[in-house]
């Protein structure tokens, strides 16, 4: 009996000890370490050894998770500081110690929120209000009332601009969101829509940080440029409520590498996890920087790929159509293999993709203008037989300043305006003969028309009118246009960087023939000229337009969109007439500088102007008649018209002084003055402002005419004088 009493005792301290030795283990678990709260609203924290889960613990809610971090994007709605504890739960069901730290919320005050109001006051669309825009800082909270009125929408650029916001919460009671709602904000990270939002378009336009959004649970349309530029996006899930998925959703997002759908797909759409196909036409509507195109797509959309990150594409077997910038801004993109089956690459569908090198597209019927503007390393082209058109109103390339080659097949119909305009490297142009199109002296001509410029060594013999853009943006300072050529096309000199121009045989100048010459300082006309479009000499930077002596009734129209910046020295006896342009009821010479009368010398090519007569009369509207024609032969006999300091005349190696009321006056007693200045509009992006001097003569305040103000004492021109232009030889 005694030793039974010893046995049961010992048994009972070794079944204490184990116990004990149990509750110590789990008591062993340690607790979590490092919590924090990152910028996204994420509570995060180390692992602990042993733990499979963990318990949090915030703003009276408990959350267990299996991962070291939990989303408190929703629980974290005020602006204060919160106590969060987190601890760690073993297998065995062990619990550790809780950790807790202070995690700080910074929420956007409802006091920096406006409201519309509509339903009679019962509901409103909010906005930033324009006091607190620039201080609006940290998380926004959209709240569900404002001014006692249920907050149903977000005003169009709401939020725009608010540069310091980082993040957005979207209450339920919220079912639309105007265009631009968020556009530039540039610190917003993340986004948790309201799950009864049916339509975003142009939401968060250059949100350039945003990186996490959960879309509405009842979304059905995604408009264009919803996403435009939001380089930090890489993955998103659409609800499977979606039917319309607009093109260029997605464009500029370049880090973009995974999508998903709801249970895969719905009714409209099938996604393989890296692209989105409609079903019922074939069309990949968006795609990843990894997508591998599926065998059934027929037709890549609008803006599919725009800006993606993605270095290669093979298009298989199947695809038709190639759409609408579909492909542009793939900056990395150097591969890209064209099927049999395509026939039409869209308009600028690979634009801006500088790092295609060669390309070889064997069938294609249609390619669209600017579908390879400015791919800067692209040296090769060939293009097999079924190629019908190049272009249509611009150029398919312009500004491959690397081109080399290009192989066009016998089935080519038709070459655009301009065809291969900057593409100045582009030596070996081959085009066969039974299409019309021939190339001489680097130029592309059809008839008798100088189609494009691309490589410009000399006018051809048999061109008799430049057509419309020919040297659109040429490189050329000075050019000679002979006497053969009777015609400048539409914008056929515009944006280029010319000089100097001297025009031998042109009777007619079309509208907007040298639109936006900032570097133009001289043209001369001939005495056969009789029209001068719209715009002809629009947007120059101050030019001095010399008419040769003999020149017949000429027409000048006008285009208010376009205004003349320059300066025209008209030669005696020329009948000239200003016609007012119908739609906006200007007269072009309203931002010219026009001095009638004048005396030329000098012979054909190079005439300049020796003197002219100054007389002063009426307004210029006095000689508009009842068709709107403006009588500028019967205006310069009596009147000048300076539109502030008037740009002085030109002669070639000579440079101007300014004018003397002496015949044979050497020294001017009105100089000539010349103004510096820095350009910096019409500017690529991180180019440098290139300064250009001017040199102009005869201000108004000189003119002793009580349509132009003078100073009290000031020398000024007694009417009929007649001046004599000052020239000094340069050496």
């Amino acid at each position: 009996m005694k030793k039974l009493f010893w046995t049961t005792i010992v048994f009972l301290c070794l079944s204490m000890a184990l116990l004990v030795g149990c509750t110590d283990q789990k008591e062993q678990l340690a607790a979590p370490q490092n919590v924090r709260l990152d910028e996204s609203c994420v509570l995060r924290w180390d692992a602990v050894e042993g733990a499979e889960k963990y318990i949090v613990d915030v703003a009276g809610r408990n959350f267990t998770v299996e991962d070291v971090s939990c989303d408190l994007f929703d629980s974290l709605l005020e602006s204060k500081t919160y106590e969060a504890s987190v601890s760690a739960i073993g297998k065995d069901g062990a619990l550790s110690q809780a950790t807790t730290c202070e995690v700080v919320s910074n929420v956007v005050s409802a006091s920096a929120l406006a409201a519309t109001s509509s339903d009679g006051g019962k509901t409103c669309f909010v906005r930033i209000s324009s006091e607190a825009k620039a201080n609006a800082c940290g998380k926004l909270v959209i709240p569900t009332e404002l001014d006692g009125a249920l907050v149903t929408g977000i005003s169009a650029s709401g939020f725009a601009n608010c540069d310091k916001i980082t993040s957005v919460y979207v209450p339920d009671t919220v079912n639309v969101v105007g265009t631009y709602a968020f556009a530039n904000c540039t610190s917003l990270r993340r986004a948790d829509l309201s799950d009864n939002i049916e339509k975003l378009s142009s939401v968060f336009i250059n949100c350039e940080q945003l990186f996490s959004v959960k879309l509405p649970k009842k979304l059905i349309e995604m408009g264009a440029a919803c996403f435009q530029n939001c380089v930090a996006l890489k993955s998103l899930v659409f609800p499977n409520t979606m039917t319309t998925l607009k093109g260029g959703a997605f464009s500029g997002v370049s880090s973009l590498e995974q999508l998903a759908i709801q249970d895969g797909e719905n009714d409209k759409y099938f996604c393989n996890g890296s692209c989105i196909v409609e079903k019922s036409t074939g069309e990949l509507v968006v795609g990843c920087i990894s997508c591998v195109i599926p065998s059934n797509v027929k037709k890549i959309g609008n803006g599919a790929f725009y800006g993606r990150g993605i270095a290669e594409v093979v298009l298989p077997s199947g695809v038709e159509e190639v759409c609408f910038n579909a492909f542009r801004s793939c900056e990395k993109l150097s591969s890209v293999v064209f099927p049999e089956s395509l026939s039409i690459i869209g308009n600028g569908a690979f634009s801006g993709c500088g790092s295609l090198v060669s390309l070889s597209i064997p069938s294609a019927k249609s390619v669209a203008d600017n579908a390879f503007l400015s791919c800067s390393s692209l040296e090769s082209v060939v293009f097999g037989e079924g190629l019908e058109s190049l272009g249509k109103a611009r150029p398919s390339f312009e500004d491959c300043v690397a081109l080399k080659e290009v192989v066009l097949p016998s089935s080519l119909k038709f070459l655009s305006p301009g065809s291969f305009c900057e593409c100045s490297l582009l030596k070996n142009l081959v085009v066969p003969e039974n299409t019309g199109y021939e190339i001489a002296n680097g130029c592309i001509v059809k008839g008798e028309t100088l189609v494009s410029a691309f490589s410009f060594e000399g006018f051809p013999e048999s061109v008799s009118e430049i057509g419309k853009y020919a040297f659109y943006k040429t490189d050329l300072r000075e050019v000679s246009v002979p006497s053969k050529v009777k015609k400048l096309g539409e914008s056929s000199f515009s944006e280029s960087r010319l000089q100097h121009v001297v025009l031998c045989g042109v009777e007619e100048i079309a509208d907007n023939a040298f639109l936006s010459g900032a570097d133009l300082v001289s043209i001369q006309l001939p005495a056969c000229l009789r029209r001068i479009g719209a715009g002809a000499f629009g947007d120059c930077m101050d030019v001095c337009v010399t008419f040769a002596p003999g020149t017949g009734e000429v027409e000048c129209y006008a285009k208010e969109s376009h205004p003349n910046f320059y300066s025209m020295y008209v030669s005696s006896g020329t009948t000239f007439n200003y016609v007012v342009d119908p739609a906006s009821g200007a007269v072009a010479s309203d931002r010219a500088s026009i001095f009638g009368e004048c005396e030329m010398a000098g012979e054909e090519g190079a005439y300049y102007v020796k003197a002219f007569t100054l007389y002063y009369g009426s307004a210029a509207g006095d000689y508009v008649d009842e068709n709107g024609t403006f009588h500028l032969s019967q205006y310069l006999k009596t009147s000048i018209c300076l539109e502030g300091l008037a740009v002085a005349p030109y002669r070639k190696g000579y440079a101007f002084l300014g004018w003397t009321m002496q015949e044979d006056g050497t020294e001017p007693e009105f100089p000539s003055e010349a103004h510096t200045f820095v350009r910096t509009s019409d500017l690529p992006s991180g180019s440098t402002p290139t300064p250009y001097t001017r040199t102009y003569c005869l201000d108004r305040k000189v003119i002793d005419s009580p349509w132009y103000e003078h100073e009290e004492g000031q020398l000024t021109i007694p009417d009929g004088s007649v001046l004599y232009a000052v020239w000094q030889k340069i050496d």
